[in-house]
């Protein structure tokens, strides 16, 4: 790393998004694209910042993504066109109707369990491989995290691209004979597939967690959630 020059690893010629584009068509753009940053350049070129979807999460849903469930409620993927029945209505003479059907809304959404989300299939290895192994696999895999498991077939941590960045580059680790526990980020937080999607999500963004484990009632590694994607 310290002969390698960056524009030999980096992604050229990256998208990027126009400084007037709203942080709603910047947040669809990330998950389409499945982006976690992007360059922020204006009509001559010139760049001029870079966000990131955590940062644009936090700001479309308030100061300190404290709007983040209704923000999730409103993008849930509810079928049937709710919006175009109740407008609908009469707001004079069905006011109890709107009242029943935006709580049948709620209702709905509030009982999604977190299996619905489809979490993706996490790469998993024992906590006691080598560094270098773990990249390997998540080079192939084109991913930015995996889980690690103990002995007892246990959750036991995870490690991500930040924790590579700030736990094994930039401390110059021997990554083939140092194991992954060693600088993982131990006894993550974690959901079960039953539980709430809407409380899973509130997590993250509370929390500012871009992956969040998922276990079965047993307490076995059964997916991962990505914020982004």
């Amino acid at each position: 790393p310290d002969e390698v020059i960056v524009s030999s690893v980096m992604t050229p010629n990256p998208d990027s998004v126009d400084p007037d584009i709203t942080v709603i068509d910047a947040l669809r753009d990330m998950h389409d694209h499945k982006y976690l940053h992007l360059p922020v350049r204006e009509g001559s070129g010139k760049v001029i910042g870079v966000v990131g979807v955590m940062e644009l999460v936090n700001s479309a849903t308030g100061e300190g993504g404290k709007g983040w469930r209704e923000f999730f409620e409103e993008a849930m993927n509810i079928k049937g066109n709710d919006s175009e029945s109740l407008t609908s209505f009469s707001l004079k003479e069905n006011k109890a109707k709107i009242s029943t059907a935006h709580s049948e809304k709620s209702n709905k959404i509030n009982s999604r369990t977190v299996s619905k989300l489809r979490p993706k299939a996490p790469i998993t290895l024992s906590d006691d491989t080598k560094v270098y192994e773990v990249a390997v696999k998540m080079a192939a895999n084109r991913a930015d995290s995996a889980l690690l498991i103990n002995s007892d077939g246990e959750l036991s941590g995870i490690i991500t691209d930040n924790d590579f960045t700030r736990r094994v580059i930039t401390t110059k680790v021997n990554i083939k004979t140092t194991s992954v526990i060693d600088v993982m980020t131990k006894n993550p937080k974690c959901v079960y597939d039953e539980n709430s999607a809407i409380d899973a999500l509130d997590l993250m963004v509370e929390n500012k967690f871009r992956h969040l484990p998922v276990l079965d009632k047993n307490g076995a590694v059964v997916g991962l959630l990505d914020i982004a994607k």
